[in-house]
């Protein structure tokens, strides 16, 4: 090897030494644990350049962190996605937990009722609903008074009728009063 040869090793050694940026060690660095500087586009680090040595220092570029940065950005994005389906998945267990309770409850209704099945059931609780809806509902239609004659007829026995009948007399009024 030439003296000139070795001159320029030397001054790019120094230059690289002076002006590059610490990588990771390569291999023979790494052995020496010595510090491994490499400049940006440049094959060798300092320490190999000096010697005259192959080196197996990486470069690593921007294009190499755009790798890294786009890689984690993907994961971040399953990483939320796993979470969502997982929310969801939660949700729904509960809610199939809620709905089993209902349906041990059924269950015990129902046999409670002495019912042969849960449509049995829900028929029943559907026509107790609208009886209890209808009964908090006030009434908007006034009562018919010939129903309601004939329900109170009803309830008084034939007997009591000519009673009823006559102290009904007594509170009429009477005819020419009625006209004036």
């Amino acid at each position: 090897m030439s003296s000139r040869q070795q001159v320029n090793r030397l001054s790019l050694s120094k230059r690289i030494n002076a002006f590059g940026q610490m990588v990771q060690p390569c291999s023979r660095c790494s052995q020496s644990k010595s510090e491994c500087r490499l400049l940006m586009g440049s094959k060798k680090c300092g320490n190999c350049t000096r010697r005259g040595l192959r080196c197996d220092v990486r470069d690593v570029t921007d294009r190499d962190f755009e790798k890294i940065d786009k890689e984690a950005s993907r994961l971040d994005a399953e990483i939320r996605k796993s979470r969502e389906d997982m929310e969801l998945a939660m949700a729904r267990w509960k809610r199939f937990e809620r709905l089993r309770e209902v349906l041990k409850e059924k269950e015990i209704e129902m046999v409670r009722r002495g019912l042969d099945n849960i449509e049995e059931l829900e028929r029943v609780e559907d026509e107790e609903r609208a009886v209890a809806q209808q009964a908090q509902r006030p009434s908007s239609v006034p009562p018919d008074p010939v129903t309601m004659l004939e329900d109170f007829s009803a309830e008084i026995p034939e007997s009591q009728w000519s009673e009823f009948l006559a102290s009904a007399n007594a509170f009429s009024i009477p005819e020419e009063a009625s006209h004036s």
